[in-house]
């Protein structure tokens, strides 16, 4: 019985195999990608956040503007952040998934 399905299993993981490369490729250019984002949002949110602190203190704004803004801010920063690595753990879960096969 094992033999046989060892026999069976083996074109399975032979056409996986390129499917697993392609998906580590894919995870690697995430990767960089994914860093120069976050990189930049993370300094556009950190802006976005010191400039309506700036504003309310200068009475430029109002305290309602200034919330929206510093929360947009932050959201901005996160948000691809999270993206990023919710988008590297399901690849790597797949990866997981097909390396039981």
């Amino acid at each position: 019985m094992r033999i046989l399905k060892a026999i069976l299993l083996f074109p399975i993981r032979l056409v996986l195999l390129p499917v697993r490369l392609l998906i580590l490729v894919a995870l690697c250019f995430w990767g960089a990608i994914g860093g120069f984002f976050e990189t930049v949002t993370s300094i556009l949110g950190f802006v976005m956040m010191v400039t309506s602190v700036f504003c309310v203190i200068t009475k430029i704004m109002d305290v309602s503007v200034f919330v929206e803004m510093f929360l947009a801010g932050a959201a901005f920063e996160a948000i691809p952040i999270l993206l990023v690595k919710l988008g590297e753990k399901g690849m790597l879960g797949l990866m997981d998934l097909l390396g039981r096969v």
